[in-house]
């Protein structure tokens, strides 16, 4: 359990979750990160459902422009997001018609620090280049 509590200060007391005691249906609730490498930072939903899109995140990140958007490059049909493989050290691209429980499924993928962590890029971007071609080192991760 001590690898599920989250390490990120805003979703501490918000671990992962069954969203109801329904044994025929189960929802996971997890906490999420979503980052702007751009910006040096970070958005936090404490409980999202495993069945939500990544767009439907996307939707609610962005009802207002980030402050820090000056270029206003930040709406959400101009954006991708990825996560990081720490293990193989490589991000990937993420489907933003996929749920989070399609995401956090694949063999890639790998929830560090009790939360789930997405990094937020505009499309195309400088930043986006940059984010995809830096140097990452492996991590090894305890299971």
């Amino acid at each position: 359990m001590e690898l599920l509590k989250p390490k990120f200060a805003p979703l501490e007391d918000f671990p992962v979750h069954f969203d109801n005691d329904d044994d025929d249906n189960k929802t996971l609730v997890w906490p999420a990160a979503f980052s702007y490498p751009e910006f040096l930072f970070s958005d936090f939903q404490q409980q999202l459902s495993e069945e939500v899109t990544m767009f439907d995140c996307l939707s609610s990140l962005f009802t207002e422009p980030l402050p820090q958007d000056k270029e206003n490059l930040y709406f959400v049909d101009n954006l991708n997001v990825y996560y990081e493989n720490h293990k193989l050290a490589t991000v990937h691209k993420v489907q933003l018609d996929k749920t989070i429980k399609e995401i956090v499924k694949e063999k890639s993928f790998f929830i560090i620090g009790g939360a789930l962590l997405f990094y937020v890029v505009p499309k195309d971007s400088q930043v986006e280049k940059e984010f995809v071609t830096q140097r990452r080192e492996r991590t090894t991760i305890y299971s």
